[in-house]
């Protein structure tokens, strides 16, 4: 019965080693075999999630460029000005721009340390999460990206959502992966929106869409399958989907699809709402 438990967790995106019993048969020797099997497994998952993570990083990465470059161009204006000028300045215009200097500073170090939290490889961390700071962390990743491609990022977000049980980064890069899809579909001028709300079921559903030429409807029932694309030969691996469905589907939700050719496309993303210690261990069950 343990097997065939585990076998189903498995197949559902989750791993539990079994216990070794201390008999030295056939079966134990299968229940090692299998609990090596799903430790690879869950390591190469986990190498498969950082590596898309650092595609995601390259795919926006002039945008982060440009974001940088802003808050230093302001610092090396208000030096250079200091330099010309700091004999004939008083007191109170030094320190003013001084003060400017360190406001700009700030900036710079900030969007480093987002970037950092997100790039950097760390375990699962499950915790009680709001879905409006995830989002707004992620959309703050990519929002200069989307302005050098005139794509307007819009959202909206209910007041007092509850909260999500989840981690932190691997829903970052849910929203981050669906981000980059809609926009890559758009390719210049175009909109994404995003809508969270709580749904009658007890979940939060967020909702993104966007004004992209749309996929046609026999290729919908295959978007989330590994491997399955429709960009160019060379331009996609069809992995990034497949990632989402399964991050999503480990935090105990789903996700779906719906599209229209000329139209656009949005993808709805459920969650459960989490209840403490009993939603908890229905997660990890």
């Amino acid at each position: 019965a343990s097997i065939r438990k585990a076998t189903r967790d498995m197949a559902a995106g989750k791993f539990t080693p079994i216990h070794v019993p201390r008999a030295h048969d056939e079966i134990t020797n299968l229940i090692v075999s299998f609990n090596h099997m799903g430790e690879a497994l869950k390591q190469k998952q986990d190498e498969l999630l950082q590596s898309k993570k650092m595609a995601s990083i390259g795919t926006f990465s002039s945008g982060i460029a440009h974001e940088i470059n802003n808050p230093l161009n302001n610092i090396s204006l208000s030096a250079d000005t200091l330099l010309e000028e700091f004999d004939s300045m008083d007191e109170e215009e030094i320190k003013e721009i001084l003060g400017d200097i360190m406001t700009q500073t700030e900036r710079a170090s900030k969007i480093v340390r987002n970037l950092l939290d997100f790039s950097r490889a760390r375990a699962t961390e499950m915790e009680p999460l709001h879905i409006d700071e995830v989002l707004q962390k992620t959309t703050k990743l990519i929002a200069n990206e989307l302005r050098i491609h005139k794509v307007a990022l819009e959202t909206k977000i209910a007041d007092g959502l509850p909260v999500v049980h989840g981690d932190f980064q691997k829903l970052q890069q849910v929203f981050l992966n669906l981000i980059i899809n809609a926009k890559q579909a758009i390719g210049e001028y175009g909109r994404i929106f995003i809508e969270a709300r709580l749904t009658d079921n007890d979940t939060i559903r967020v909702d993104l869409s966007d004004t992209g030429p749309g996929i046609d409807q026999e290729h919908l029932e295959q978007i989330f399958d590994p491997f399955f694309t429709t960009k160019e030969a060379g331009k996609g691996t069809g992995l990034g989907l497949s990632i989402v469905y399964g991050i999503v589907k480990k935090h105990g939700g789903y996700i779906e699809v719906a599209s229209k050719v000329g139209e656009g496309t949005t993808f709805s993303v459920y969650l459960p709402v989490y209840h403490g210690n009993e939603s908890k261990e229905q997660t990890e069950a």
